[in-house]
């Protein structure tokens, strides 16, 4: 890790199932498709931010730890198919993991490098110490999702000042929220993220999530409110329908529409959406543009499957929002 010079790190967990919602009326359920029009499980974790992250031509490699079901199986598959080395992946069957993953800025883009040590009896000082020492290196930017803590040891644990050093000695940090669907989060988790926020450069939250947060359900108020809050810039996503984004330099709030297509499956939009923002080298407006259209793209196929091949979904998100900019 210390030969590494990094430029993302994702912190993140598997503690909370996601909601999928599938259009159709079929769930999927441990591989198999079921009836149902929503259905509670355990997925995402990050795996799909680093399948969009080379989706849009960055260099991944994941290193040890996936989840051992259909997500973690797929995101083996699709990054085979695009001729990553996906040899030192594991698959972990346990429902609570913790995930450090790490890129590094050699070549085309980035190597990622997830880590999910499965043994939850370790203390908060332990995991700190991993995330420093990966983190050490880091020299651009850090991209961190807040992780609820479900071990009674770690309950109190002072996440904030931990990014708050990372924010200070390691580079940028953009924080995705990520509460899920079954229920929301304990205050002591609520108040560490809110004393987290001004040492984030980019909040990337739902509307579900700024709720929770300031108590507002009007997107444009949330981003403003969320903006007083401390963190350098807000982008939220509305669902399927816009995406709303503000900088606390101006205050001003800014919305576009995401581009419609045909809904096949929601999985990996919010990873795929997090995945090309932090990839997109460009100004804030572009990049909220080419996330929002990468988003979409992903719901049209199963499983989040979007374009395959490497550079293929940047090149279809830019096509696909220079037609919407057409039809204006």
């Amino acid at each position: 890790m210390s030969d590494m010079t990094v430029d993302l790190l994702l912190i993140n967990s598997f503690l909370h199932p996601d909601l999928i919602v599938y259009p159709s009326g079929s769930g999927l359920v441990e591989g198999r498709l079921a009836p149902a029009y929503k259905q509670d499980v355990r997925a995402g974790g990050g795996a799909y931010t680093g399948k969009v992250a080379a989706q849009f031509g960055r260099n991944v490699s994941y290193l040890d730890w996936v989840g051992d079901d259909v997500f973690g199986n797929v995101t083996i598959e699709q990054l085979s198919a695009m001729g990553h080395d996906t040899s030192g992946i594991h698959r972990y069957s346990g429902q609570h993991m913790f995930c450090v993953s790490v890129a590094d800025s050699h070549s085309q883009g980035a190597t990622m490098v997830a880590t999910y040590p499965p043994d939850w009896q370790r203390t908060f000082t332990e995991i700190s110490d991993g995330i420093h020492s990966a983190a050490s290196a880091a020299d651009a930017y850090v991209y961190s999702w807040f992780w609820s803590f479900a071990h009674p040891d770690l309950h109190d644990a002072p996440t904030a000042d931990l990014m708050g050093d990372i924010h200070r000695h390691h580079g940028r940090t953009v924080l995705d929220p990520n509460w899920k669907p079954d229920g929301p989060p304990p205050p002591h988790e609520l108040a560490e993220l809110r004393k987290s926020l001004p040492f984030v450069d980019m909040l990337l939250p739902n509307t579900r999530d700024a709720s929770l947060l300031v108590g507002e359900h009007d997107p444009a108020e949330q981003v403003r409110r969320l903006l007083g809050l401390g963190p350098a810039a807000v982008v939220l996503t509305a669902g399927g329908t816009r995406a709303y984004w503000g900088e606390a330099h101006d205050g001003r709030v800014y919305s576009i529409p995401t581009p419609r297509v045909d809904v096949i499956d929601t999985t990996g939009a919010g990873d795929a959406f997090g995945g090309a923002i932090v990839s997109t080298a460009r100004d804030l407006p572009s990049s909220v543009a080419i996330a929002c259209s990468a988003a979409s793209l992903t719901t049209a196929a199963q499983l989040g499957d979007g374009p395959l091949p490497n550079d293929s979904l940047r090149a279809q998100s830019t096509q696909l929002l220079a037609e919407m900019e057409e039809h204006r």
